[in-house]
């Protein structure tokens, strides 16, 4: 199960630590996929992180993307 994956990694480390707020794999009928939505400095940092996750280090990641997502409105952007 993904879910049960997911809490045994290091990114179960960066939700308690308030740098990852949100991750979920998407439900649709695309290509398996998540999104994580962290909290932090630069993207330099988010890239350090997602490379020392160890489903990273044996290569069960397969690529990914860090954008930059300035909150506008809700609960998250009041944390900015």
């Amino acid at each position: 199960d993904w879910s049960s994956d997911v809490c045994s990694s290091d990114l179960a480390e960066h939700a308690e630590a308030g740098h990852l707020l949100a991750a979920g794999r998407y439900a649709d009928e695309g290509p398996e996929a998540a999104l994580l939505v962290f909290s932090a400095e630069t993207a330099d940092e988010v890239a350090r992180w997602l490379d020392d996750d160890p489903f990273a280090l044996v290569g069960l990641v397969a690529g990914r993307e860090i954008r930059l997502w300035p909150v506008v409105l809700g609960p998250w952007g009041a944390q900015q």
